[in-house]
């Protein structure tokens, strides 16, 4: 488990994971152009962004792979296990838009389970009025559902540099948590 930043190494988790049908995912981004006012955030658009670490995990086993240490033909293969898989995540429309713009939609899965919309759909089914900002974020469900309070800090850190055991352990936890909750669906 953990980050993976080697050949050999992603090598080897890939093949640890190759045989699970179910892929949890989550990518962290970064970008290097400046923010054109205060309310933009280069960083979350995926037209704007860079990829730096994709999270993927079978519900066992959990790995961040860093792209900007990855070659691109290890790249290709953790691009074409996504596509091959079902994908689960939380606000997959993020992840999905930004990795098909930046590498070509043959990367996108046939199959996907996102917990951000089940979850909009429970709401709506519950509740008349729209939810509160960040009822439905990641870390709202990590809390309802399966009792952990994600540390959300690390989100608007710089990704674009070494990375810090703290990021790291940031990544890691937001796809290690898309099991429970999925099941909660």
């Amino acid at each position: 488990e953990g980050y993976i930043m080697t050949e050999s190494k992603a090598k080897e988790v890939l093949e640890t994971l190759k045989d699970s049908p179910v892929l949890y995912l989550d990518i962290e981004t970064y970008s290097e152009e400046l923010p054109k006012d205060r309310k933009d955030e280069p960083a979350l658009d995926p037209f704007r962004n860079q990829v730096r670490l994709i999270s993927l995990g079978d519900g066992k086993h959990f790995y961040t792979f860093d792209v900007k240490r990855l070659s691109s033909e290890v790249l290709n293969s953790i691009l074409k296990l996504v596509s091959e898989k079902l994908i689960v995540g939380h606000n997959l429309k993020f992840d999905l838009k930004t990795l098909a713009y930046q590498y070509g939609t043959w990367i996108l899965p046939k199959k996907t389970f996102d917990t951000y919309i089940a979850e909009r759909l429970i709401w709506n089914a519950k509740y008349p009025q729209r939810p509160p900002k960040g009822a439905l974020s990641l870390s709202a469900l990590a809390e309802k559902y399966v009792g952990i309070k994600l540390d959300k800090s690390e989100q608007v850190s710089d990704w674009s540099g070494e990375l810090t055991d703290s990021q790291i352990t940031y990544a890691l936890a937001d796809v290690k948590v898309l099991p429970e909750i999925a099941k909660s669906k």
